[in-house]
């Protein structure tokens, strides 16, 4: 199956995707890694700024520039950021961050976890535009945190057209 590359860091995306790589590493200023993680069905970090270097990338944002990383698996991404996170003497917002060198992958738990968690999914404005093959994969998602034992409660927020009256005004 031929998959598709959205952003900037879309190849990077498609190579683990394909299993060409087991991991790859992108930029990301505005979705160049979520993204792309997302159409190619793979992991996807989008790490905080000054969490990983930005030495040697062409800045966009200096405010969002951000090294991430994909993986095949939460734990091959957890490990690939554990390895890139750090200081550099080349991205000054490196410096400000002297806790980034754990082990992410210390982070990585069982699905026993999920026992007894709530979680509040928004349906309104939200599912009605997911594409019907993703919304399978989340359905699975869903069935699956529900099989651990966590409960997935549908919420719904206000839209635009609920909280503005018909006639423009709106009272705060």
């Amino acid at each position: 199956m031929l998959k598709r590359e959205v952003g900037s860091s879309g190849g990077s995306a498609v190579a683990v995707s394909a299993n060409l790589v087991p991991i790859s590493l992108g930029t990301e200023t505005d979705t160049s890694v979520i993204g792309p993680a997302l159409i190619n069905g793979v992991v996807g970090i989008k790490p905080t700024v000054g969490l990983t270097s930005r030495g040697g990338v062409v800045p966009i944002s200096h405010s969002m520039d951000t090294v991430g990383c994909f993986g095949r698996t939460v734990l091959d991404a957890a490990y690939t950021l554990t390895a890139i996170a750090g200081s550099d003497d080349r991205d000054g917002a490196t410096k400000r961050n002297p806790k980034a060198r754990v082990n992410y992958a210390d982070f990585v738990s069982s699905k026993d976890v999920l026992r007894g968690a709530r979680f509040g999914l928004p349906h309104k404005r939200c599912w009605e535009f997911v594409p019907e093959d993703q919304a399978a994969i989340a359905q699975e998602i869903i069935d699956a945190i529900a099989a651990a034992g966590g409960e997935v409660m549908t919420v719904d927020f206000p839209c635009a057209e609920e909280r503005i009256p018909d006639d423009g005004s709106w009272d705060w």
